[in-house]
């Protein structure tokens, strides 16, 4: 992830003699980023890391956006639109390079602004004696040999995929003083990621390997794929790749899709009540472009809570402006709380969301500044608001990705009870 400001970046490029060439009308991180990118893939010689630099993953955009207008198009020509699953974990680009198998996040490296490459651990070893590795691999180069895999024999490749764990709780603490307890697919999968090679195969044997849900591919046999249609893409994903993935132990799966956009409201119910985070609709004639997100192309339909009830909360603090920010020095985000009622009948309030999505003279309004300090008005406190999100936090039992809907004048905090059936229907491992 990089984090990196402005003047950090200058200066590592000052420190190396970078030259910086500026593309818009003034330097920005991507330039710097771009010069430090260019040092760096001049010291390696991993052709994986070079072709990886050429990929950036197709992007979808959101379902939410749309008016019924738009909404009404997946019904109006069906056979356009194929409907898959979303699963909630990691993008990942799953290259084969000779003997090589190479797997990269859409993340860079904040030590050599490098595509971010990972080691998986296998599932299936080559033979009946689970200590033989499935995959040979140098922690230094970041490398995996394909030979003796589920994948010998076949051509190079460029596969686009969702990386999630297979254990939703693993405990990283055995390896790491920096590790913790996870409580969800998605902080597992990261947790995973987030180690050094070394741990992070360890981990994966010890507690829950990754699974690989494979939706397109971009490259295979030397043949570019990316200017051919979705259809098509996936037909060759099928008839090359369908065998090979039932050989993995399941550690490879095809994302199953059907063409029907006529039946994504029904898919994305259907799917959410399995655990999917949701739904993707894409157009069967797409295609594969880098780094676009087309609303003509592939939508994404993410699980939300007003989907199936209105949440009410209420007003209970603040939290000032991050430095830095233009409102470093306002009202950066509202806390909202709820009645919550557990088995035995008790009730007690409990935070559940932070929301942010103000616009400016919002900001201004709900500041106020006491004995010297920026404050929330006190005109703002106990007032209720309908909230959105996706889910509820396994672990915090909070709104994950919370948005203020509106403000509530006909309700008061003592209408906003929930019980643990809320929690536990909007709970997502």
């Amino acid at each position: 992830m990089m984090n990196k400001n402005l003047d950090t970046l200058a200066k590592e490029c000052r420190d190396l003699g970078l030259t910086v060439v500026q593309a818009g009308k003034r330097l920005s991180k991507d330039d710097y980023i771009r010069a430090l990118q260019d040092h760096y893939k001049r010291k390696t010689n991993d052709p994986a890391v070079h072709t990886m630099l050429g990929i950036d993953p197709m992007l979808c955009f959101s379902f939410h956006t749309f008016d019924e207008r738009e909404k009404a198009k997946f019904a109006h020509n069906p056979q356009e639109w194929l409907v898959e699953p979303k699963f909630d974990g990691a993008r990942i680009i799953i290259l084969k390079i000779g003997d090589s198998l190479s797997f990269f996040s859409r993340n860079i490296s904040g030590v050599d602004y490098l595509p971010c490459k990972y080691i998986m651990a296998p599932k299936v070893t080559k033979s009946s004696d689970t200590s033989f590795p499935m995959y040979q691999y140098d922690t230094d180069q970041m490398t995996q040999s394909a030979i003796g895999t589920v994948f010998e024999g076949m051509p190079d490749f460029v596969l686009d995929a969702e990386a999630i764990a297979e254990n939703p709780r693993v405990d990283t603490r055995r390896y790491t003083n920096k590790g913790c307890i996870t409580e969800s697919y998605l902080t597992a999968t990261m947790a995973l990621m987030g180690l050094d090679p070394a741990q992070s195969m360890k981990c994966q044997r010890d507690q829950g390997f990754m699974k690989f849900y494979v939706f397109d591919i971009l490259a295979f046999n030397g043949q570019d794929l990316k200017r051919e249609r979705l259809l098509k893409r996936k037909q060759i994903l099928t008839d090359y790749f369908h065998q090979v993935f039932e050989k993995s132990g399941g550690q490879f799966v095809m994302v199953p899709f059907t063409r029907n956009g006529a039946a994504q409201d029904e898919f994305y119910f259907k799917y959410i009540e399995h655990g999917f985070e949701g739904v993707i609709m894409k157009n069967v004639n797409s295609e594969y472009e880098l780094g676009k997100r087309s609303r003509h192309l592939w939508v994404k339909r993410k699980r939300i809570m007003s989907d199936f009830s209105d949440i009410d909360g209420f007003v209970t603090g603040f939290e000032l402006g991050e430095p830095g920010k233009a409102w470093e020095n306002m009202v950066g985000c509202l806390l909202i709380s709820v009645y919550a009622k557990n088995d035995s009948g008790i009730i007690a309030p409990q935070e559940i969301a932070k929301v942010s999505n103000f616009d400016w003279e919002e900001r201004k309004r709900m500041t106020v500044e006491v004995d010297g300090k920026p404050c929330l008005d006190q005109a703002y406190y106990n007032r209720v608001v309908t909230i959105e999100g996706q889910n509820i936090t396994a672990r915090s039992q909070r709104v994950r990705h919370a948005k203020l809907v509106r403000y509530r004048p006909d309700k008061s905090p003592t209408q906003c009870e929930v019980d643990e059936k809320f929690f536990s229907f909007n709970t997502v491992l």
